[in-house]
């Protein structure tokens, strides 16, 4: 029974992190029934359930949470509290009460992931499965921009689930950290899959022309190079040979190149920059109107429009109304949504993390544990940096569902893997100088 929870458990974060199995164009025919299941959205979620409940059946279950989660507990509960009292005052409370059912289903999902992961075996296979889920993502980005042409600017990459251009590089961006890491720290064949991983990912960024994205995947390499000086003989090869792929692909897509560099340069004339500014300006005003407790968990893309006139005009209500539109920046999503005490909490949350992966740096137990907290705060300043002009995590969108429950598992994996590596450090013998 617990072959087949890891199996299953397994597959789930496979299918999930690759965005899913079988997308066009990988011959994921409609007439074929077994390849139009391969290729559902949202099988990665019924696996999770199967590997959930075999793991049950065999009493793997430790209530209240998995002991390397357990330092999160009261951050998220207060988190939880907060934003569920804001449902109580929602101005759409059926809306409300929609977006809770997913927000329970996420801690849900991450408590069962604590437990799991508590595991040490089924813990380095998850990494494995992560590792070989970013890497086929990267790929079939790859395949889809080669295909559709470097010469156009991306915008949907349609042969996975992630599909938008700005999910696929948050989610690459966050795995990037921890995926140069595992070079560092691993030997053989994990570490060339690591490496091989990492440097797919550091194109598919480029080619998707992300501004934040490439800017971000650059300091986040460049801040593991700094702190990682020591191992530069075994970090220097990958990061020339990605260096070089990078001016490759720039070669092959002049025009896109250079709009990237000029507009990055000259952001506060950018169209999407000014059209932010307008929706930052009207949540600002939701945020006056409803200080305290806000409109509701889950009430924005009603609000926005039914409240405050649309951004891009009126033609946007069927297209972006009920379904998933944001502040284009989550703190401030997150503020008109839940309020002050929303907010507050929110921060408090960001605040334990931030303060959980410098207490494990300045503690430096062990090697592997420092590097893993320097990729966990590294994948953190991403995320508030990438965090800033979007809200990819609206839970009632399943690509932001999708987001949070990687997100979820990233933080998981994260806590479990310093967890196993002090423990591991604690067992090995001192060295002893004879004289």
């Amino acid at each position: 029974m617990k072959k087949t929870s890891s199996a299953f458990f397994l597959a789930a974060i496979f299918m999930m992190t690759a965005g899913d199995l079988l997308w066009r164009p990988f011959g994921a025919q409609h007439e074929i029934v077994l390849l139009k299941i391969l290729s559902w959205s949202q099988l990665y979620l019924v696996l999770f359930m199967m590997s959930f409940l075999f793991f049950a059946a065999r009493g793997g279950v430790q209530w209240p949470i998995g002991k390397s989660a357990r330092a999160l507990f009261f951050p998220v509960f207060l988190l939880t509290v907060c934003f569920l009292f804001s449902v109580l005052l929602s101005l759409d409370r059926k809306m409300s009460v929609e977006t809770s059912a997913y927000y329970l289903s996420i801690l849900f999902t991450a408590g069962m992931l604590s437990f799991m992961l508590d595991d040490p075996d089924l813990l380095e296979s998850a990494w494995t499965a992560c590792t070989l889920g970013i890497l086929y993502l990267s790929f079939k980005v790859i395949l889809w921009r080669l295909n559709e042409g470097l010469g156009a600017g991306a915008f949907l990459v349609n042969n996975n689930a992630w599909v938008g251009k700005l999910q696929i590089a948050w989610v690459l961006n966050f795995f990037a950290p921890f995926l140069f890491a595992r070079f560092l720290l691993k030997d053989g064949w994990k570490s060339a899959l690591a490496g091989l991983a990492w440097a797919e990912t550091g194109t598919a960024i480029f080619i998707l022309f992300s501004r934040a994205g490439t800017l971000m995947f650059i300091l986040s390499t460049a801040a593991l190079c700094v702190l990682q000086m020591k191992q530069w003989k075994k970090w220097a090869p990958l990061a020339a040979a990605m260096l070089v792929g990078i001016v490759l692909a720039a070669a092959a897509s002049p025009k896109m190149s250079r709009y990237v560099v000029r507009s990055s340069a000259q952001f506060f004339v950018d169209g999407g920059v000014e059209r932010r500014m307008k929706i930052w300006e009207d949540t600002l005003k939701m945020v006056r109107a409803h200080p305290l407790t806000g409109t509701g968990l889950g009430t924005y893309d009603e609000v926005a429009f039914s409240q405050y006139s649309a951004p891009y005009g009126h033609w946007t209500d069927a297209q972006f109304r009920r379904r998933g539109w944001h502040a284009h920046n989550v703190h401030l999503h997150i503020l008109a949504e839940t309020g002050i005490i929303g907010f507050l909490a929110w921060v408090y949350f960001l605040f334990s993390l931030i303060a959980f992966g410098i207490r494990k740096w300045r503690e430096n137990r062990t090697p592997g544990s420092r590097v893993l907290a320097e990729s966990f705060l590294l994948t953190l300043g991403c995320f508030l940096a990438l965090s800033m002009t979007e809200s990819l995590i609206a839970a009632r969108v399943h690509q932001s569902f999708r987001m949070n429950l990687t997100l979820a598992l990233l933080v998981i994996l994260t806590l479990s893997s310093i967890r196993a590596e002090e423990k591991s450090g604690r067992k090995m013998p001192k060295m002893v100088e004879l004289p």
